[in-house]
């Protein structure tokens, strides 16, 4: 797919210029922000779209839809940026175009629930950002933990510890590819 090709798509799937460059309509003297310009860069076997804006030194900033597409125009990653900083939802996706993750950015960190897929569309993880740090794997199969034991299987006690050791364990290995970045 060459480059002019990928631009129209581009164009197409993320900006409408059809509509009135003013806010208000034509003629009514709102002014609006400027379309975006789009960044393309091609790889072996895939290209990256970013829509962007102009900094007041004449700089990219990732302002607008990404985008990752294959060569043959199927969609691998999704995303926004929103002055630089990834935002809202973003996914990407296996070859057959079943989800491999999907969750959201909220000022360019992890937030919210991320869930990871495998191969067959089943849920592999769940995990829970809280200000681009994990707090917790919410489900996650690979996890070396013992499951706890039930309820009926614990003797009784009637004291309570005051305090429980904390523990920490590293996060699951990403099984994804970095787009984007």
């Amino acid at each position: 797919m060459g480059l002019v090709a990928v631009s129209i798509l581009f164009s197409q799937v993320c900006c409408d210029s059809s509509k009135p460059t003013g806010a208000g309509g034509a003629g009514t003297g709102v002014n609006k922000a400027p379309e975006p310009e789009v960044w393309i860069e091609e790889a072996e076997d895939h290209v990256r779209l970013y829509e962007f804006r102009r900094g007041p030194n004449n700089e990219r900033i990732n302002h607008g839809r990404f985008l990752v597409k294959t060569l043959d125009d199927k969609v691998r990653a999704e995303g926004f940026f929103a002055d630089g900083k990834e935002t809202g939802i973003w996914r990407a996706f296996y070859a057959d175009g079943k989800v491999l993750f999907e969750g959201e950015y909220l000022f360019g960190e992890k937030n919210g629930e991320w869930v990871y897929y495998d191969e067959s569309g089943a849920i592999d993880r769940k995990e829970l950002y809280v200000n681009g740090k994990l707090a917790i794997p919410i489900d996650s199969p690979a996890s070396t933990e013992p499951a706890p034991a039930s309820p009926a299987a614990a003797p009784a006690t009637t004291t309570q510890p005051t305090s429980a050791p904390a523990t920490t364990q590293p996060a699951p290995a990403e099984k994804s590819p970095t787009y984007g970045r």
